[in-house]
């Protein structure tokens, strides 16, 4: 399938013509295939109603009379339970044979339609049976039941033996005097003999079904050869078959074949139609595009044989779109002549600005004090180096650089493998970043940060590696003495958190100082926990004294911000005082005055 459909791109570049044939019959089948479509759309809903009508027409008297029958035979049942001459002779058990089985076999004579009689006593059994067939109790009698108890007025199903199938029907027999229901007459009609009946001149190539309804055959006439087409007309409640439904169909092949020979017409009438447009749209092509193939001629002799310091000029005949289309060509030629020149000129004077601006870049690259570099991917040779890697290095690397692995001889051993790793990953991930130790040629440590990345090229394949080297030793001198001084800040905190004394810190520079810290032993010593301390001023403690020469000598020295030592007496969360010696002073000396206030809280023995 692709190398045809690379051989008619093939074609269609060829020539233009081509294109313009391909494109006249792309129009062609647009225009002819939907038209055919619909045509043939609407002669097969034609048709299809056309074989409806007709399937109806055939069925249409078979379908009357097989329902008036079946209408008429459960009437006559009916009316003949209801007679007094069946109606005596439930009771009468010696003499009935003399006047019913005459009156029964006449009957059955007079009726061909039913196959057998039969006379049912209240407990069901079979008194007389009249016919060439014989009920099978077991089928009959939950038709017989129904009718005895009064559930229906007459009841009917269908039975198969011996690959026959019979309808049969019961009817009850009920005593007029006292309207009890004194028995039961049955009858078994040969139902596909009665369905043949009317159905029996089905026309050629038609068949016709009863189906029950759970859609299974219980009677058929006609052929039964080929798909089918067919229609379902249901059977009415009068005929004792409620559900079962009447099929007619005939064979699609004989009723399509006119269809079939109009589709093949169809087929044939659009592929001449396709090849008759072909061949005009062909000859319209090669007329349309003979100027455009002399003009392309000579085009491609400019290009085999052209003198880019000659001026060609083409032959215009006519004054149509395609000697209009040569004289704007001549035109152009001369445009693309001055063009050239023009050309020219811009390319040498920005050769000139390329060489201006690397000298400026250059220039630049020598002022950094970060490295900037450029390696093969493949890690053999070195494209560039700036010449600050002197400074980093204390080596005059920019010199003379022969491998980018000579940035490793200067990196830390510690951290060499990890550095090698780095550089071999960028080549998955494409961009990579790492900082590590270097030791110059003079000894000294110096920590660098290395970013690069892989440039690709238009293929998406590595063309090199660039990347720059910044001297970050004093960020990371800066980063560990931060570290070290957090780490004597949570030695501190520890040892606040660890202490046996209460220490309490207030903010002064809040109104009403609140308390914004309270160690472990503070909540031990006072019973309050740190949520309900916290916020609060520490006169909660102090209770009624809060008018004692101690308190006093307390606010008088944090009014004038300096340290004092008091003995107070506070209270407990429970209520229980105890002696409170208290130091109280800035937290950090310097400050202004009320910025920061701790205290220190032990317990005393109690007076």
């Amino acid at each position: 399938m692709s190398r045809l459909r690379s051989r008619v791109a093939e074609w269609l570049g060829e020539s233009l013509a081509n294109r313009f044939s391909a494109l006249a019959l792309m129009i062609t089948l647009v225009i002819v295939v939907p038209l055919g479509a619909v045509a043939y759309g609407i002669i097969h809903h034609l048709l299809s109603q056309k074989i409806e009508a007709e399937l109806r027409n055939v069925v249409a008297l078979g379908h009357y009379g097989l329902e008036q029958t079946l209408r008429e035979l459960n009437g006559d049942i009916n009316s003949m339970a209801r007679r007094s001459l069946v109606t005596n002779a439930i009771g009468d058990s010696e003499g009935r044979d003399a006047y019913l089985l005459p009156f029964l076999r006449e009957f059955v004579a007079a009726e061909p339609r039913i196959a057998a009689i039969s006379i049912h006593d209240y407990k069901g059994r079979a008194q007389i049976t009249v016919g060439s067939a014989k009920l099978l109790e077991d089928e009959i009698q939950p038709l017989i039941e129904g009718v005895m108890i009064g559930e229906k007025s007459s009841s009917a199903a269908l039975r198969s033996n011996a690959g026959s199938t019979r309808l049969l029907i019961a009817a009850p027999i009920v005593f007029a005097p006292t309207r009890s229901v004194e028995g039961a007459l049955s009858v078994e009609i040969d139902l596909p003999a009665l369905f043949a009946r009317y159905f029996a001149d089905v026309p050629k190539h038609h068949r016709v079904r009863l189906l029950d309804g759970q859609g299974r055959e219980v009677a058929r006439s006609g052929n039964n050869s080929g798909e089918q087409n067919s229609i379902r007309l249901e059977l009415d409640e009068g005929s004792g078959l409620t559900g079962y439904r009447i099929e007619i169909g005939v064979d699609s092949t004989v009723v399509y074949q006119s269809m079939s020979l109009l589709a093949l017409g169809f087929v044939v009438a659009g592929l001449l139609t396709l090849g008759l447009a072909n061949r005009l749209s062909v000859r319209a092509a090669e007329r349309l595009t003979r100027g455009l193939r002399e003009l392309s001629r000579a085009a491609r002799e400019i290009e085999e044989g052209g003198d880019s310091t000659r001026l060609y000029r083409l032959p215009i005949q006519g004054c149509d779109e395609i000697a209009t289309l040569t004289l704007a060509l001549n035109r152009m030629m001369v445009s693309m002549r001055g063009a050239h020149e023009a050309l020219e000129a811009r390319v040498e004077a920005r050769s000139r600005q390329l060489a201006e601006t690397q000298g400026r870049l250059a220039s630049i690259l020598d002022s950094l004090r970060d490295v900037v570099y450029s390696f093969s991917p493949d890690f053999v040779s070195v494209l560039y180096i700036s010449p600050s890697v002197t400074e980093l290095t204390g080596s005059d690397m920019a010199q003379s650089p022969d491998s980018p692995f000579g940035l490793t001889d200067f990196i830390h051993p510690d951290e060499r493998e990890a550095a090698r790793k780095a550089y071999l990953q960028v080549l998955l991930e494409g961009y990579g970043e790492q900082r590590y130790r270097i030791v110059r040629t003079d000894g000294e440590i110096r920590w660098v940060r290395d970013r690069f990345h892989v440039v690709l090229d238009e293929e998406g394949k590595p063309l090199r590696i660039d990347g720059i080297i910044t001297d970050v030793t004093e960020k990371v001198m800066a980063e560990e003495e931060q570290a070290r001084t957090e780490t004597i800040l949570n030695m501190k905190n520890r040892a606040l958190e660890a202490s046996c004394n209460g220490i309490v810190i207030a903010d002064m520079a809040q109104p009403e100082a609140p308390i914004i810290y309270v160690n472990p032993a503070f909540e031990r010593i006072t019973g309050y926990s740190a949520s309900e301390a916290l916020g609060r001023n520490c006169r909660y403690l102090q209770g009624s004294d809060m008018g004692s020469p101690e308190v006093q000598a307390l606010r008088h020295a944090i009014a004038n911000e300096r340290e004092t030592q008091v003995v107070l007496r506070n209270f407990r969360k429970d209520g229980q005082p105890f002696w409170n010696e208290l130091f109280a002073g800035l937290c950090q000396p310097g400050l202004r005055a009320h910025e920061r206030l701790y205290g220190g809280r032990h317990r005393r023995a109690h007076p």
